[in-house]
């Protein structure tokens, strides 16, 4: 058995995504997605209309400078997206059924965070929980926005390889078939996969695969089934954790 050691190739910068709730403070822009040297819209007012159980509501009424305009943002803290390949080259899928868009769909195992917890604490637990399965090495792919016009989730997507199975540990309410195919095959036709982070996540997994060096000393496996080998410096910590 292989033990989950937490060991991580860093790929990426993580930021931290807003908690639900939160109402933005006035007269001060508040942004996780902009850079400190950018001017952003001046926030007049900030109005809290919902809380629920994962996500919260508020409405921000900003200044742009050519005028004052509405705002409606979904506040959410954040999740993590794993795409997990075995030895042999085989990326783990889940299919579970998605109530809002009325079907099941074919994702990457993925979750949201819990407070305080670091993503890639809770990438290994979403791992755990949704597949049964530790991974042994970790690297963090990088982060991106689920969808900013109205929705401040931020997700952390990992690549998770030196898989072993263990118990799972799922949610009452969730009913989840697992599904393995090879990675390549999966990045070189998507058709049946609607699910917008597993697609940039395998965006990014691809983009790593290529960048990975070929043939590097104590690399291992291409996990995209390139036949080569690939190999980058194991750190021991995460700037997301």
């Amino acid at each position: 058995m292989i033990e989950d050691t937490g060991h991580t190739r860093h790929a990426g910068h993580a930021g931290h995504a807003g908690h639900a709730g939160n109402t933005v403070p006035v007269g001060a822009p508040v942004s996780i997605g902009s850079s400190n040297a950018e001017e952003l819209p001046r926030v007049v007012s900030s109005r809290h209309v919902f809380s629920g159980r994962v996500v919260s509501l508020r409405v921000d009424e900003i200044d742009t400078g050519d005028g004052v305009y509405s705002r409606e943002v979904i506040e959410h803290p954040g999740a993590v997206v794993v795409a997990a390949v075995d030895a042999a080259g085989r990326l783990v899928l889940v299919r579970q059924y998605r109530h809002p868009v009325g079907g099941y769909l074919l994702e990457l195992p993925a979750g949201g965070l819990e407070p305080g917890e670091a993503p890639l604490e809770a990438a290994r637990r979403e791992l755990r929980e949704e597949t049964g399965l530790v991974a042994a090495e970790w690297v963090h792919l990088g982060s991106f926005f689920a969808s900013p016009g109205f929705l401040r989730e931020q997700l952390h997507a990992f690549l998770a390889t030196g898989l072993d199975s263990v118990s799972s540990d799922r949610d009452e309410d969730e009913v989840i078939e697992l599904i393995w195919r090879p990675l390549a095959d999966v990045i070189a036709g998507a058709e049946d996969l609607r699910d917008a982070k597993t697609l940039a996540t395998l965006l990014l997994v691809e983009r790593h695969v290529a960048a990975s060096p070929p043939g590097a000393e104590g690399g291992r496996r291409d996990p995209a089934g390139r036949g080569d080998q690939y190999g980058a410096e194991t750190r021991g910590v995460n700037e997301c954790e």
